[in-house]
């Protein structure tokens, strides 16, 4: 349909300015040379409308933004993955999200458990329960221009390398901010947070580095917690298991496969690494 109208297009111009041609004698009182003619500036037109089209021109900051979008909006949502393993552990709640928002209900104490009891009536108590807020953040990527000539001239696939890379950034910042919201705010009885207590990595921003030692110290809290032994997830960065390479051999022996560069299970932790900026 677009080809016909094209064509149809170019048909009406070339007939409109052959006309042109026919009359212009009249109206400039004067003879044209002999080589302009309404036959040869008819087909003429015609020509240069293939010319054109075969070989676009370039418009220096012309973009086309009603293409890109539509790139985006189907690409995007066929591609958008996370490549941080640990996430595939989460249960999808978008169900629960109202007004930017997903509510949780955090159970209210648990029950005593009487042994031998002999007072009766036995005591009743209520449960309160609380209404936990998750708010939720919106991630954005700057736009990308992508202009005609390089939609058509270039001899790779810009849009679908600027899709990838669009998409891999994506992937890395709300894995790194997940990691970062699903830790403790604060160190407190059902929150526990552990601190490194190795010897100082010796750089500007200095920090401790994280011991074998630091883990199972993880273990125990969890313990005392009595969080189920099952489902137990520990995520390492990077900085992580640099510092325990390092520093603890046995950590290389027992605990890192050197052939994929992956920690193992320890502790009864099923441990994942996040890749993170030094």
């Amino acid at each position: 349909m677009k080809t016909f109208i094209r064509f149809m297009s170019v048909m009406l111009i070339a007939f409109f300015t052959a006309v042109a041609v026919q009359a212009a004698p009249a109206f400039l009182h004067t003879e044209l040379p002999s080589f302009i003619t309404p036959a040869s500036v008819f087909f003429g037109s015609i020509g240069l409308s293939v010319i054109l089209s075969i070989a676009p021109i370039q418009i220096p900051g012309t973009a086309f933004m009603a293409l890109q979008k539509e790139l985006w909006t189907g690409e995007l949502i066929k591609h958008f993955r996370h490549d941080a393993v640990f996430l595939s552990r989460i249960a999808s709640r978008n169900n629960y999200v109202q007004n930017n928002a997903i509510h949780l209900v955090d159970l209210g104490a648990d029950p005593n458990v009487l042994i031998n009891n002999t007072t009766y009536p036995i005591n009743s108590v209520g449960r309160t329960d609380e209404d936990v807020v998750i708010s939720l953040d919106k991630f954005d990527t700057e736009n990308t221009i992508i202009t005609d000539d390089e939609l058509y001239a270039l001899p790779y696939d810009k849009p679908g390398s600027v899709i990838e890379q669009h998409r891999a950034v994506l992937e890395e910042r709300t894995s790194e901010k997940a990691a970062h919201s699903l830790c403790p705010q604060a160190a407190t009885g059902d929150t526990p947070v552990v601190f490194t207590s190795g010897a100082s990595n010796g750089e500007t921003n200095a920090r401790k580095r994280m011991t074998v030692s630091d883990i199972a110290n993880a273990k125990r809290f969890l313990d005392n917690l009595k969080v189920p032994l099952v489902g137990r997830e520990l995520v390492l960065s990077s900085l992580h298991v640099w510092d325990l390479l390092l520093t603890e051999q046995r950590f290389k022996d027992q605990w890192y496969n050197i052939q994929n560069g992956q920690p193992v299970n320890m502790f009864g932790f099923t441990v994942r690494l996040l890749l993170s900026r030094n």
